[in-house]
């Protein structure tokens, strides 16, 4: 039963507004996303692969829990319908032998590739496994926080991202050929985009159907419309987007709740629902005050299909994509479950990204992103993902970063974030400079480089980059340069701890005025470089980073390690560090007990496992560095104990078992911990 008009209109103005203001963002702010995934993908792009962002992030959408997915497009292939000449190496569709929705992929000619094609009667043909498998072996020096879900590699522990490999089909498959030119009685999709998405071609993924038994088909690859898709949510009005963004919170926040439900549909059910639904239903007006009646159609087309327990694909509609997946019992509570928000859509207000809206008083939220423009609020949710995609980037794909910016007629928006990308890799950079022990032109050289890598490094993340110039100085056994950057650190991090934490207000006016010029400063890199580390406590990289080579020092291994949010952690351990070159016996106590402080703090608070180790290696390296001393050697190594053992029960309290432990201090290198306790 759909519910009272004026009621939905009056509620839909406001909810259209709130979700502007605090879920998905403006039109502006999700274009500025979109043109970042797209130049992201524009530079990541290599001769032997592409790299095609995908999922909800990708799409301009940041809700909660959002997925965001890499493809990555191996070009050695070619997968074409018909005969192509003589052409060696190409792959060719059978979608006779396969189920609706799959394909394979039919031998004739000799391959290059290491992959040996599978003999059939009916002939030879490339297994899904070869590609699979290959990959695994890729990622086996992540095994331990790595999880395999269908043809999808993920990091859960470390990173919200999966990964899936795929080839490209180069011509339009005769399965799908009906939806180019089937009727469409709202004209959407228009004939541009529907002429631009059979250039586009479609991808195979390494995935095959399931049997009763509940086995993969080997030899069978799913058809992706990945890039289609991509063009079509893109075409999006805004309000059209706004009720895939309230489906996608429904599943994601209320039926996923439920212990029966779970995960009994995925956000491909929903972004197919609403595919459907704009290309047939012409009586539906997409504005604001119409949101909530969209939302409530898409519902009811959802249950209709839940009854008949059959969704059809927006591209195959021959293929039921839940045929089979659950019990007619399970359909059935489904299709109560959607009666219910069909009777009373208010539901919804249950789902945590709906708890600061109000049925009763206009809309007024205390916002995130408060200060920020449509271009800062696009990046600041995305930089996990960015990082891991730019860290598919080499060198001379670096110089053409810097040539966009500097010969190419971007809008300021585009230069802005190449910018961005460009200071993201030259992390990167830091961690591949060399020295040398020899103090001849070579080491002068990389020398330089470091220190003008470091400074440049300082305007992405302004905390971390100035302490680890610091330390490369150390490491130089340079004291005079490391002390005034320590200096310069100690104010700085006055201020920044505050507006990391988000602590409330600051107590002077003069650093009230300094963090209002941070984040409302003209220029977007000055912004940005304090925003991102308020808004990413963790920087994801860091894990898959190796040692700074020109900051080699054994007091100084694991740095790299260091988050965000660990800033005054290790600024407490290179003031103590430079205490004790200088023999300053109280200043070394004293910074020996705020290390400790700090280390406690961390460990209570901490709620990542990879951060949650730094602390312990801080006071071990301090209780080593400390042994000729007996008095101070005997408290480091008091609160070396003590603070271990607060590390074991927080990492205990997480749920870790003891095996899980030692394969995680194991990959990063901290095996001490194990020794000691």
């Amino acid at each position: 039963m759909m519910q009272n008009t004026q009621d939905l209109e009056a509620y839909s103005n406001r909810l259209y507004q709130y979700m502007c203001d605090e879920v998905v963002g403006s039109e502006k702010t999700v274009s500025k996303t979109r043109l970042l995934y797209k130049l992201q993908d524009d530079i990541s792009n290599k001769k032997q692969y592409s790299v095609i962002s995908s999922g909800s992030k990708a799409e301009g959408l940041n809700l909660p829990g959002s997925d965001f997915d890499i493809m990555i497009l191996i070009k050695e292939y070619e997968v074409y319908e018909e005969e192509q000449g003589d052409r060696e190496g190409v792959l060719f569709l059978d979608t006779e032998h396969a189920a609706p929705g799959f394909t394979m992929l039919k031998v004739k000619h000799e391959l290059s590739s290491p992959f040996q094609p599978t003999e059939t009667i009916n002939g030879k043909y490339l297994s899904n496994r070869d590609l699979y498998d290959f990959l695994l072996d890729e990622f086996s020096f992540m095994e331990p926080v790595l999880e395999v879900h269908g043809p999808s590699f993920c990091f859960p522990k470390l990173m919200d991202i999966d990964i899936v490999t795929c080839i490209k089909c180069y011509t339009w498959p005769s399965v799908a050929r009906k939806w180019i030119s089937r009727f469409r009685p709202t004209g959407w999709p228009s004939d541009d985009i529907i002429s631009n998405s059979f250039s586009q071609g479609i991808l195979l993924v390494p995935v095959g159907s399931k049997s009763a038994c509940g086995e993969s088909n080997p030899l069978e690859w799913r058809f992706s419309f990945s890039l289609v898709e991509k063009l079509l949510v893109h075409s999006f009005n805004h309000c059209q987007l706004l009720c895939y963004s309230l489906l996608k919170i429904w599943l994601k926040e209320i039926l996923n709740e439920d212990n029966v439900l779970n995960k009994t549909l995925c956000s491909y059910h929903l972004k197919t629902l609403i595919f459907w639904i704009l290309e047939e239903d012409e009586n539906l007006e997409w504005n604001p005050q119409d949101l909530l009646h969209c939302f409530l159609v898409c519902i009811k087309r959802l249950r209709y299909w839940i009854v008949y327990e059959y969704i059809p694909n927006f591209f195959i509609p021959e293929h039921n994509m839940i045929d089979k997946k659950h019990t007619h019992g399970i359909y059935a509570y489904l299709s109560s479950f959607l009666n219910k928000i069909l009777e009373n859509w208010k539901i919804m207000l249950i789902a945590p990204s709906m708890c600061n809206f109000s049925l009763l008083t206009p809309v007024s939220f205390n916002r995130q992103f408060e200060c920020l423009n449509a271009l800062d609020k696009a990046v600041l949710p995305i930089g996990c993902s960015m990082i891991f995609n730019l860290n598919l980037i080499c060198d001379s794909q670096l110089y053409s970063v810097i040539y966009r910016i500097i010969h190419k007629r971007l809008p300021n928006s585009a230069r802005n974030l190449c910018a961005l990308i460009f200071l993201v890799e030259n992390k990167r950079i830091l961690n591949s400079v060399e020295t040398s022990n020899d103090k001849n032109k070579c080491y002068y050289y990389q020398y330089k480089r470091f220190v003008a890598h470091g400074l440049m490094n300082t305007f992405y993340r302004a905390g971390y980059g100035w302490l680890l110039l610091a330390a490369f100085f150390y490491s130089k056994q340079e004291y005079k340069h490391m002390f005034p950057i320590l200096e310069f650190s100690s104010n700085l991090l006055c201020l920044y701890t505050d507006f990391i934490q988000d602590r409330g207000s600051v107590p002077s006016f003069k650093e009230v005025s300094k963090m209002k010029r941070m984040i409302n400063s003209r220029y977007f890199l000055k912004r940005i470089k304090y925003e991102i580390a308020r808004i990413h406590q963790l920087d994801y990289d860091n894990f898959t980073a190796a040692p700074f080579q020109c900051v080699s020092h054994d007091h100084l291994c694991g740095i790299e390690m260091v988050g965000t949010s660990q800033l005054l952690l290790l600024f407490h351990y290179l003031r103590f560090l430079y205490s004790c070159q200088q023999e300053h016996r109280d200043e070394t106590q004293y910074h020996l007990g705020l290390l400790k402080t700090t280390s406690e703090r961390e460990i209570r608070e901490q709620k990542n496992i990879f951060l949650i180790s730094t602390p312990y290696g801080f006071l071990l390296k301090a209780v080593q560095l400390l042994s000729d001393n007996v008095e101070l050697a005997s408290g480091a190594l008091e609160m070396k104990y003590e603070v271990g053992k607060r590390l074991l029960n927080g990492l205990f309290n997480m749920g870790l078992e003891v095996e899980e432990m030692e394969s995680l201090f194991r990959t990063f290198e901290n095996t001490q911990m194990i020794t000691d306790y």
